[in-house]
């Protein structure tokens, strides 16, 4: 990444990358569940947004 501010759009980006294809137990694209969490952050800061959109490794 190059020096600008890694933003939302960034996050949205990986995120949308990470769980391309994927579905949730609904057979809904995952995608929709993060952008909900994010959406329901609206009135915070938007380094937590960011955050909500990064993907989880899970180990």
């Amino acid at each position: 990444m190059s020096s600008r501010q890694f933003m939302l759009e960034d996050a949205h980006a990986m995120a949308v990358e990470v769980h391309a294809g994927q579905l949730d137990k609904l057979g809904v694209d995952y995608m929709e569940h993060v952008r909900a969490v994010a959406d329901g952050l609206i009135d915070y800061d938007l380094d937590l947004q960011i955050t909500a959109m990064l993907p989880v490794a899970l180990s």
